[in-house]
């Protein structure tokens, strides 16, 4: 159960939009965020957002119904809908619980902006002299909120949690794509990210960053 999302309270009366704001949702959500996921069906596995589900009267649409778009797959019993603007997947009326709406969890209209850092969890599955490494796991062996870096990322910073302390031990730096790269797409199950090792280059950055000025 999540009672915050990158540090926004989660509401009782609950706000969310689509990317660009043109579609507003409001969710009841009295008790959080509960059982917060991400879902393993054909199209939840490409767009990767993490959901969680509510009643059919717990999301009204109170803003830009007229930009929502309706998308229907093999059985149709599911009803994908997103904004006809920006693309952004808003919410869902379930194929295993038609009387529930998934919902998009990472969309707060009160929520960080792209100029704020954004965090996301992983474990570490290897780790290497210069570079450690992590997979993009499947949502049944997924962590709560798993996620990973994308194009532009490059630099940002990795942190692990020793005790009660996050340390900073790695640079964002490349990953590994299976198959033809021209094919590939961001955010797919079984992605490998890697990260430049602060501890191979620390004798090197206390003698930089000891210099005078000027030197």
């Amino acid at each position: 159960m999540l009672k915050e999302i990158g540090g926004v309270p989660v509401l009782a009366k609950h706000r969310a939009t689509c990317h660009c704001g043109s579609v507003e949702l409001e969710l009841d959500l009295p008790q959080g965020i509960v059982d917060p996921r991400r879902c393993d069906c054909s199209i939840c596995r490409r767009k990767g957002a993490v959901v969680a589900s509510v009643s059919l009267s717990g999301i009204r649409i109170v803003k830009g119904s007229e930009h929502l778009k309706l998308y229907e797959f093999n059985t149709r019993t599911a009803k994908h809908y997103f904004c006809g603007n920006c693309g952004i997947y808003t919410h869902h009326q379930r194929r295993s619980n038609p009387d529930q709406y998934g919902f998009n969890a990472g969309h707060d209209v009160r929520g960080p902006n792209r100029t704020e850092l954004r965090r996301a969890f992983n474990t570490i599955t290897s780790a290497h002299e210069r570079w450690f490494c992590y997979v993009f796991d499947e949502s049944s062996s997924a962590l709560p909120l798993e996620g990973k870096t994308g194009s532009g990322d490059s630099g940002g910073p990795a942190l692990v949690q020793i005790n009660d302390q996050w340390v900073l031990v790695g640079l964002s730096a490349w990953g590994f794509i299976h198959g033809d790269v021209r094919a590939t797409r961001p955010g797919l199950y079984g992605q490998l990210t890697c990260n430049v090792r602060l501890s191979h280059y620390i004798e090197w950055i206390q003698g930089v960053i000891s210099e005078p000025l000027g030197a």
